[in-house]
């Protein structure tokens, strides 16, 4: 699995399926930092486990919006279940 990778880089999303979860992940991590940020970044309650369930979701159907555009840009491109 390459260390490095552009958060753009659908082709080699679509072939290895560990940089795909990394790259959710990473966007994931991003979305609640952003979340935290979006407050203030004052909170000393922290994230609910619902609110970053819901965040993770949202993050995770969004990319694989993105991964559904470009597959159907590029039908002929391998893809890793």
């Amino acid at each position: 699995m390459p260390s490095r990778w552009r958060a753009d880089d659908y082709e080699l999303f679509a072939v290895d399926g560990r940089v795909r979860t990394a790259e959710i992940e990473r966007r994931i991590r991003m979305a609640v930092d952003e979340w935290f940020e979006d407050r203030g970044g004052l909170l000393t309650t922290g994230i609910s486990d619902d609110e970053r369930r819901r965040i993770a979701e949202w993050t995770s159907e969004q990319f694989y919006l993105e991964m559904e555009v470009w597959r159907r840009r590029h039908p002929d491109a391998p893809y890793e279940d």
